[in-house]
């Protein structure tokens, strides 16, 4: 569980941040602990991210750089600048998310 006190039951929390140094994060939360898993899967819930950013073509710098599952993380593809079928799974006792940035 993230424990920022930034999450939301039943929702997805996003965050675009720049740090100091100028670099780009993309701070990605799901849900709060005791969510309703109303999902296809019971007390399982699912988020599925295709994401693509024309500005970021080409950037061989963008990964995950945060994450706790190694199965969720997909590949940056650099020649189109996007991600696509990142996955995360989480129980209702959980959340789950990523940081996603260069």
């Amino acid at each position: 569980s993230s424990n920022t006190g930034f999450e939301t039951v039943d929702a997805v929390s996003l965050f675009f941040v720049v740090d100091d140094k100028g670099k780009g994060l993309f701070i990605i939360n799901y849900d709060a602990q005791g969510g309703s898993g109303e999902g296809s899967n019971g007390n399982q819930n699912r988020a599925i991210l295709d994401m693509t950013s024309t500005g970021l073509a080409g950037d061989e710098n963008v990964t995950f750089l945060v994450y706790d599952d190694e199965g969720e993380r997909k590949p940056w593809d650099t020649v189109t600048g996007s991600v696509t079928r990142a996955t995360w799974n989480w129980a209702n006792c959980c959340t789950d998310g990523a940081v996603l940035g260069y």
